[in-house]
């Protein structure tokens, strides 16, 4: 029987490079690791893995319609474009056949921007939902990923990405058959909270904050006994107290946390109706080294009451307290008032 003409013989399958399961895995690993990280002092793993969760979950849903969707268009070649349709290139005539072949290798898929434009191709324009809130998450995960994202001052920031993510990733999941119960998992009660909370006020920022740390607590501290637990609770905040910090309980676990502070001078009304004048010190921010609560200025401390009670009054340092208050802001009325007449240095 004459040889076949070269070329007819049926191509080659192949194993798929990539599988959409794979994909979504990677999506749910990525975004609970970014809610174990919701807080001020780990917002750069925050950022990251919240973006990489929503890639992560775009590219499952190309992947499951068609794997060639997710194609590079910027590293383009004939072989990838082989590879992601499933079939596997045919043997190079003057390649030696114990060379590392390229063909084998895994291609370059489609970046965060262009998988999305994919996406809303198939399904919709906005189909992730706000576009500037999803170009913010890109741009803080970008930030992060060359460096130069600041994990100060960023509770507002962590606000809208988080809620910008949520609302993406529920957006994905009926496109993967995928229940918000199954991805979330144990952070469900978390990702409900924001989803019924996505307001960016300050008090809803505490809120997300708060639920985030009872989280991180109830999995950081599951299984201890409860005397070592409060050893715990009493003792975590002695390797980081200073001078310029006193103690606070914290809101969420009620082990004692710490906050800078600042000198006030408060009037309050005894129980006759008198005025009278209160020495003390109000928190400008405060850090729990148990649960991870972190509030990161005067705005989330006043936006986390009745919970937190930031003021503490004064009564047994006056000379340390007026040091750091200054004389010089003092009336003699209040000097008089505080029982402080040794003082040299108030206004009059």
């Amino acid at each position: 029987m004459p040889n076949e003409p070269a070329g007819t013989a049926a191509p080659t399958l192949s194993a798929p490079p990539y599988l959409w399961t794979d994909f979504l895995t990677a999506a749910e690993r990525f975004a609970r690791s970014a809610l174990d990280h919701y807080s001020p002092d780990d917002a750069p793993f925050f950022f990251l893995h919240a973006g990489a969760s929503v890639e992560l979950g775009v590219k499952a849903v190309l992947c499951r319609a068609n794997p060639v969707l997710l194609l590079e268009n910027q590293r383009f070649s004939e072989t990838a474009l082989l590879r992601f349709a499933g079939f596997r290139p045919a043997p190079r005539a003057t390649r030696p056949s114990n060379a590392a072949s390229r063909d084998d290798a895994f291609p370059y898929t489609v970046g965060f921007v262009k998988s999305i434009e994919r996406l809303d191709l198939l399904y919709g324009k906005d189909t992730l939902g706000d576009e500037r809130a999803l170009q913010e998450l890109k741009a803080v995960r970008d930030l992060t990923a060359h460096g130069s994202q600041s994990s100060k001052q960023v509770s507002a920031t962590m606000h809208r990405v988080i809620t910008a993510f949520v609302q993406a990733i529920h957006r994905l999941l009926p496109l993967m058959d995928r229940t918000p119960e199954d991805f979330w998992a144990e952070h469900s009660t978390l990702v409900e909270h924001v989803m019924r909370n996505d307001s960016e006020s300050d008090r809803q920022q505490v809120k997300t904050l708060y639920a985030a740390a009872q989280r991180r607590f109830a999995k950081r501290y599951d299984g201890l006994n409860p005397e070592d637990l409060e050893g715990k609770k009493e003792s975590a905040h002695y390797d980081h107290q200073t001078s310029a910090t006193e103690r606070r309980k914290c809101p969420v676990c009620f082990s004692v946390g710490l906050s800078r502070v600042s000198a006030e001078l408060h009037r309050e009304t005894d129980r006759r109706g008198r005025l009278k004048l209160v020495p003390g010190f109000m928190s400008i921010d405060f850090q729990c080294f148990v649960c991870g609560l972190v509030l990161e200025d005067e705005v989330l401390v006043a936006a986390a009451t009745p919970e937190f009670e930031p003021w503490e009054p004064e009564e047994d340092y006056l000379d340390f307290w007026v040091d750091t208050f200054g004389a010089e802001n003092l009336t003699s009325e209040a000097i008089k008032t505080l029982g402080i007449d040794w003082l040299d240095g108030g206004v009059t």
